[in-house]
């Protein structure tokens, strides 16, 4: 299960996406800044950063980091 404030990175190219469950990264805003640019290649790619924060009938539900958007996450078991 996601904790409240984990951060997953959903990145990708196109409208394929994928999702990495990032416990570990703070939720600093200049380190979700920095992974976020790399992960975005120089325009090349597409990311975002959502933090968790609650499940509801339609599956778990976070924040988008940069925008404040809500934002609906995959289950975890289809999370790698």
């Amino acid at each position: 299960m996601y904790e409240k404030d984990d951060i997953i990175i959903i990145s990708g190219e196109g409208e394929i996406g994928t999702c990495e469950y990032a416990p570990g990264l703070s939720v600093c805003p200049e380190e979700i800044s920095e992974r976020l640019e790399r992960e975005r290649c120089d325009g090349d790619r597409w990311a975002q950063a959502v933090r968790y924060s609650h499940d509801t009938d339609g599956g778990p539900v976070g924040v988008d980091v940069e925008t404040g958007a809500w934002v609906t996450l995959p289950d975890w078991d289809d999370l790698d």
